[in-house]
């Protein structure tokens, strides 16, 4: 190990990823070595890991550099080190728990050309990569040991006979032939902050049971309650959840957590009544993963939770989850790019239990348009061509309010402004009136078949607060796949029904239900079940050895 103290002739800098052309350059340009030796007589081989002179990587500060490859130049001899950078993980500003002599690689994943940070992620090493038999612990133990029995294909079993079959066990073995779903198996959702729904019909869309959501606002309860029947709906604050269930044994295989978001937004710019409230909400999550134990978390909340001002509160709830031994991977998403209507931007966390992969992100379904092979982005005009039902009292335009003298008309095939609880300021393209409940419900991504219970004002603010299902069931399709993958388990294609408002119906697979684009106004059932043996897994991204620092020695 190099101390960071030792006078050295040559001039140790990390100076960045040389990236593809770096290395078609360096394999034309330089040749190889098996080791280096410094002038303090010290050899340098790859493998080596080094201390180095501390360097600040982003917000980061690397110490350590973990050596992969020695090059000298032909033309000038000049040697050059390429690694990973390595930071001690009592440096990660909270994030992670501070452990004496515990280090981390700060790795980088490249989206095209652009340098712009694009998704950050904190990943504990999986037992495949852990060499030295002293250390290595099995995932399925470490699984175990967190949340207990995990059931293959989902814990919710219609046939409570067969609630037990596909169990994950100790020592991770299993039957090869019960690798099939069984019908009407499905993994469970928790829905914190459940809201009107939004996250539930998403997930619900993509072929989950929405087993439980809380959520204390008396408006959004009957709207929950019609909508989702069979789920139990605790109405209550987050903490009065925890304090009267805390004897009443929970577990799901994924928690949704969409706290209050007020008090982070961007347009947030005077002190509320609520701040307080809204800030202890975010820090309910490391006691709902203590009671829940979820194999897979989703997060949804406000960019702005990531700007400086509010990184005190950000850095801690990212601990919150690696201090029970969840990865965690987190970025800013154009919900338009999963199918939302409007140009909306959310930050979306996935995090992953001990002895879980860390799922990548969703790849863009859609993309302006339709570049890259994906379909255009969802528009006004889209949403808004949806068939009403006769009978649907939320879209009434005789009661709607409308201008005198009209509005200025707007070419609505694009995409839409954020929806806001109090609406926005769009109206209906022509200039004529304003939206109908339901058309604004449409452009938030909501079926037409989802009710909505209240006031006028209620209604919009339960529009308003709701994650997009349409960008739900995109993110959820893929975690669905993801754990089907992972548990090594083939789907039951089940035949659903999606009424898409027209005068027929149509049958189509699950598999295609998860992979196409939703269109703003499916219907989509998924109680009958039917066996089509199919599958698909997704694999898990990975940092390739040649994203890697550099270190030239002159």
């Amino acid at each position: 190990m190099f101390s960071r103290n030792r006078t050295f002739d040559e001039v140790i800098d990390l100076t960045g990823d040389l990236g593809p052309l770096g290395h078609r350059l360096a394999r034309q340009t330089h040749f190889n070595l098996e080791t280096f030796r410094t002038s303090g007589n010290i050899v340098v081989k790859a493998g080596n890991f080094l201390q180095i002179q501390e360097l600040n990587i982003g917000e980061y500060s690397a110490e350590f550099l973990l050596v992969r490859q020695i090059s000298r130049c032909k033309s000038s001899g000049k040697v050059t080190i390429r690694g990973v950078p390595f930071a001690r993980t009592s440096m990660m500003l909270g994030k992670l728990p501070r452990k004496s002599n515990e280090k981390l690689e700060v790795g980088f994943i490249s989206h095209g050309s652009k340098k712009k940070k694009a998704e950050e992620a904190l990943i504990r090493i999986h037992a495949d990569a852990v060499k030295d038999p002293r250390y290595h612990v099995v995932e399925s133990s470490l699984g175990n040991r967190w949340r207990g029995i995990s059931v293959k294909g989902g814990s919710w079993i219609p046939d409570s006979r067969h609630s037990r079959r596909n169990i994950i066990d100790l020592d991770g073995n299993r039957d090869q032939d019960e690798s099939k779903r069984m019908p009407g198996q499905k993994y469970t959702v928790f829905d914190a902050c459940s809201g009107a729904g939004g996250v539930s019909r998403g997930a619900l869309m993509a072929g989950f049971k929405i087993q439980y959501a809380v959520d204390k606002a008396p408006d959004v309860w009957q709207t929950y309650g019609m909508n989702f029947p069979d789920t139990k709906l605790y109405k209550m604050s987050l903490n009065s959840f925890l304090s009267t269930t805390i004897n009443q044994r929970m577990q799901v295989d994924v928690l949704h957590f969409s706290p209050p978001c007020q008090f982070f937004s961007p347009a947030h710019t005077t002190a509320s009544v609520h701040d307080d409230e809204n800030i202890f909400a975010l820090f309910s999550c490391n006691q709902l993963l203590k009671k829940l134990r979820p194999r897979i978390v989703t997060v949804e909340q406000t960019f702005g939770l990531t700007h400086e001002r509010h990184l005190e509160w950000f850095f801690p709830f990212l601990g919150d989850f690696t201090q029970h031994g969840y990865s965690v991977r987190w970025k800013i998403v154009r919900l338009c790019t999963w199918g939302a209507a409007q140009d909306r931007k959310r930050l979306v966390i996935i995090a992953a239990a001990p002895g879980e992969r860390l799922p990548p992100f969703p790849s863009a379904t859609h993309s302006e348009d339709g570049r890259g092979g994906l379909l255009p982005y969802n528009t006004i005009v889209k949403a808004l061509s949806g068939r009403t039902r006769p009978d649907d009292d939320l879209h009434d335009v005789n009661n709607t309010r409308h201008f005198n003298p009209p509005r200025r008309p707007y070419d609505a095939n694009r995409l839409a402004g954020t929806i806001t609880t109090g609406g926005g300021d769009i109206y209906f393209p022509d200039g004529t009136r304003e939206l109908t409940l339901r058309e604004w419900a449409n452009l938030q991504g909501f079926p037409q078949s989802h009710m909505f219970c209240g006031t006028k004002t209620s209604i919009k603010r339960q529009i308003g607060n709701a994650f997009p299902p349409s960008t739900v069931r995109v993110l959820y399709s893929h975690i669905e796949e993801w754990l089907l993958s992972e548990d090594q388990m083939q789907r039951f294609d089940n035949s659903i029904l999606v009424d898409d408002d027209s005068d027929t119906c149509t049958l189509i697979s699950e598999t295609e239900v998860g992979n196409r684009s939703p269109n703003m106004g499916d219907v989509i059932e998924m109680d009958d079940v039917m066996e089509i043996s199919e599958g698909q897994a997704r694999c898990p991204i990975l940092l390739d050895d040649d994203d890697c620092m550099v270190i030239d020695l002159n």
